[in-house]
């Protein structure tokens, strides 16, 4: 669809789509496309939603084989980045000072929010100018840190799964 926007996907993305609407074995052309367009570079994730995603996740225990983290293991792998560079950590510091200082939120969500992947997914679409894809939605007042009020604060693009879908072509025929 003409634009060459990058995308960073959220552990929900992923999480929800395989446990409901597009689980591997109904709908394998969603896994593919995203595979397709990470390739091009199109896509990513970041190192805390692989860890994410592959918590709770024993390859050792027969039976326990989860198939989106066999596909985030092997076949995602490397489209999962790091975030230890300078201007994603300087983004983090910019976010978490941010969300410390603010008064909006109690001690307890900011310290929750400084320890779960969405304060680094915000910090890497900051840094890198992305087009964050989550399920979560702009909540009316709530004591929790949210992915949507950090990025209408400090201006990062999200969309859901299904406007990243349209905005990149995808289609499951």
């Amino acid at each position: 669809m003409g634009n060459s926007r990058l995308y960073v996907i959220d552990s929900n993305i992923f999480i929800a789509a395989h446990r409901s609407y597009y689980a591997m074995d109904i709908a394998p052309g969603f896994w593919q496309q995203l595979l397709r367009f990470a390739a091009a570079g199109r896509l990513c994730s970041i190192e805390q939603v692989y860890h994410e995603i592959m918590r709770g996740y024993d390859p050792k225990k027969p039976g326990a084989a989860d198939a989106l983290a066999i596909w985030a293991s092997t076949s995602f792998k490397g489209y999962f980045h790091k975030t230890d560079g300078q201007d994603i950590s300087e983004a983090y510091a910019k976010i978490i000072d941010w969300v410390s200082t603010t008064k909006h939120y109690p001690r307890a969500a900011i310290d929750e929010f400084a320890s779960v992947c969405d304060s680094w997914l915000c910090a890497y679409a900051l840094a890198n100018n992305c087009v964050l894809v989550t399920n979560e939605n702009k909540i009316a007042k709530t004591s929790k840190v949210s992915i949507p009020d950090l990025c209408l604060k400090f201006g990062i693009e999200y969309i859901n799964v299904f406007e990243f879908m349209r905005e990149l072509g995808i289609k499951l025929n």
